[in-house]
């Protein structure tokens, strides 16, 4: 037969039928069925129109018409999926999810990653990497924005979009744990944080599904960025002015990992609120309630950036500390503020006193005092005290108008604690929990969880293996509910493997005294990349994920020296195997070490058979090669009890 000819058809093609039939076909297929009804369609009308056997005017061969002879000319993208299919259209977005096609007659089609070919799966990851722009595509905005190091923070917490407009966002990680970022496609203030708690309740699956919610609130959501990795997403951006919130979706970050996408003209609601000139006194005695800390003298004193962090001075038990910092606003207006902490403490602005919790007791949904301000700097104070067991402090501000801003670090207790959120590595697979674990020794503790029962969190402030220990794995609830605040124990009881302090040193015998961290003695240890930290020179570089196990692969240097950390289950819940990889020539002079930890009674440790071991009070001293060559050092951990 010869090609087909439209006026053979007993029903016209007539432009409103055209319009009819295709609000026919995209108009009435359920949501979920969108994609693969489609999908059946084109091939179905592929074969109709490959045979050439379309004689009479059934509606099906009139949608395949149609459908084959639409004008795609405006179609911003391409795209091949499996089976030979292919799918064009204008883009909604572009993100962790997938390709979001904007269907006629209103609706957006779905194209899930995993239905895509081989050769648009490499183009998709290419586009939401931040390497290219799909072919088509002209951003009316190019953003970017990036995390800060340490802070659970962005570096920004507006960007700013044109109505409608096509919008691409890279989120450059600088940080050394992955985060993402989700925007809310509604403009009302609570939604971003409705979609954290949504992601929280993907539970064991959020890992594998890059925290991205199962929710039709959101305008776009990247994939998790690996540390000092760039991810991008695109989007168009809503058609109504207003403030439309974005998030960090990793359980516990969406409290302090927060923005608003500004579209249109908006005008500013809330009042600015900065902490500067952070300083502090710490001091050692054992108290029921806060002592007179002007008539004592400190025990040590510094200084800080960002947030006042009770927990990077260094003391655990029986201490206080004084926080004395400037607060500025630029609104008039009153300003409360809340304040929780374990044990007592004051809030006080320009020597008022706002808050008073004092005495011995455990953290507590926050305590909150008002206090009016006018525009300009305020002398902020808190003074607190740790008896001994638990400890914490949490502090934060909320201004006339707009969010409440942090003055410490963690996030608020929640009110009800009583029904955990126990996490369960699923099998074959390591669980990541990046938070503030107890017995870390740091505020940059890292849990990692195996199926095969055993467990341990890392210390990436100094390379340190810091606990093992087998049974549960860890309890989330402190962290993903309500605002969280304080450090996590793991679920079961931990044995402490290396001492605090720097991994590797320079001495002259293994015999000598081991170095102290000189930031850590100052209580700086958080600012572990200021110059002049010559007892270590320690530097995290984040970690790689190995693609089938999810099983983290840490990478720090230490003066020269490059080095790969890998732990790794040993085949029983008793047993884990950790695998340093050591490149590179370190700049220094003398015998290098590595100091291992030996829990004793606890925990057995051996290194290779082949290495000069000697024992010391703090653990086992290993020889570090420095010939520039690569070398490895493997040590096996076995629990005992």
């Amino acid at each position: 037969m010869g090609p087909v000819n439209r006026s053979h058809f007993l029903w016209p093609l007539t432009p409103a039928r055209t319009r009819k039939i295709r609000g026919w076909i995209f108009g009435t297929l359920d949501c979920k069925m969108r994609c693969s009804r489609y999908l059946q369609l084109r091939i179905h009308m592929r074969k109709l129109l490959s045979d050439r056997w379309i004689t009479g005017c059934s509606r099906l061969a009139a949608m395949a018409v149609v459908l084959s002879t639409m004008d795609i000319s405006a179609a911003e993208v391409a795209l091949q999926l499996k089976g030979g299919v292919s799918a064009a259209g204008q883009v909604q977005y572009i993100d962790g999810r997938g390709i979001g096609l904007i269907r006629t007659g209103g609706g957006v089609i779905t194209i899930p990653a995993s239905q895509l070919s081989p050769s648009s799966l490499k183009d998709w990851q290419s586009w939401i990497s931040g390497d290219s722009m799909p072919a088509g595509i002209q951003a009316d905005h190019d953003l970017s924005l990036q995390t800060q190091v340490g802070t659970l923070a962005y570096d920004t917490n507006e960007l700013s979009v044109s109505p409608g407009s096509m919008v691409r966002v890279s989120l450059v990680n600088a940080d050394d744990l992955q985060h993402n970022i989700v925007f809310s496609q509604s403009p009302d203030e609570n939604s971003g944080q409705a979609l954290a708690m949504a992601a929280i309740q993907l539970g064991a699956e959020g890992m594998s599904r890059q925290w991205i919610p199962d929710s039709d609130g959101m305008l776009a959501a990247s994939s998790m960025a690996d540390p000092h990795k760039t991810v991008s997403v695109f989007f168009r951006a809503p058609e109504e002015n207003g403030l439309y919130p974005y998030v960090c979706t990793f359980p516990g970050h969406a409290a302090v990992m927060k923005g608003v996408l500004i579209v249109g003209e908006v005008q500013e609601a809330g009042s600015e609120v900065t902490l500067s000139d952070i300083r502090w006194k710490a001091y050692k005695g054992a108290w029921d309630r806060l002592p007179d800390f002007d008539a004592m003298e400190p025990s040590k004193s510094g200084t800080q950036t960002g947030r006042m962090d009770m927990m990077a001075i260094g003391y655990r038990e029986e201490f206080g500390v004084v926080f004395n910092a400037k607060l500025k606003v630029s609104m008039a207006g009153d300003y409360s503020f809340g304040l929780s902490s374990d044990d007592g403490s004051r809030l006080f602005i320009n020597d008022i006193k706002v808050v008073d919790i004092d005495g011995v007791h455990g953290m507590n949904p926050p305590v909150r005092g008002k206090i009016r301000l006018s525009p300009g700097d305020h002398d902020l104070k808190i003074e607190f005290f740790e008896r001994n067991g638990g400890e914490g402090l949490y502090a934060e501000v909320a201004p006339p108008r707009g969010a409440a801003v942090l003055l410490t670090p963690g996030q608020s207790p929640a009110a009800d604690n009583t029904v955990g959120i126990p996490l369960y590595p699923g099998a074959g697979q390591a669980m990541i929990y990046r938070n503030f674990i107890d017995g870390v020794g740091t505020a940059r503790g890292i849990g990692v969880g195996f199926s095969d029962g055993i467990h341990y969190a890392y210390d990436a402030q100094n390379g340190r293996l810091a606990m093992i220990w087998r049974g549960g794995f860890i309890d989330a609830k402190r962290h993903w509910t309500g605002r969280g605040v304080g450090y996590q124990p793991p679920s079961e009881e931990a044995v402490v493997v290396d001492a605090p302090g720097a991994m590797m040193a320079v001495l002259d015998s293994p015999d000598d005294e081991w170095p102290a961290d000189d930031y850590v003695a100052m209580g700086k240890s958080g600012d572990y990349s200021a110059p002049g930290r010559e007892s270590t020179s320690f530097r995290f570089r984040g970690y790689d994920l190995e693609t089938d196990t999810r099983r983290p692969v840490f990478l720090w240097e230490w003066n020269g020296l490059k080095v790969k950390d890998e732990i790794r289950p040993g085949g029983s819940t008793a047993d884990l195997i950790r695998t340093l990889t050591i490149d590179g020539k370190a700049d220094v002079a003398g015998k290098i070490f590595l100091r291992v930890g030996d829990a004793g009674d606890g925990l057995e440790v051996k290194t290779n058979p082949a290495l000069v071991i000697h024992h010391a009070d703090d653990g086992l001293r290993v020889p570090v090669a420095n010939s520039g060559n690569s070398s490895s050092i493997e040590i096996h951990y076995n629990l005992k009890n």
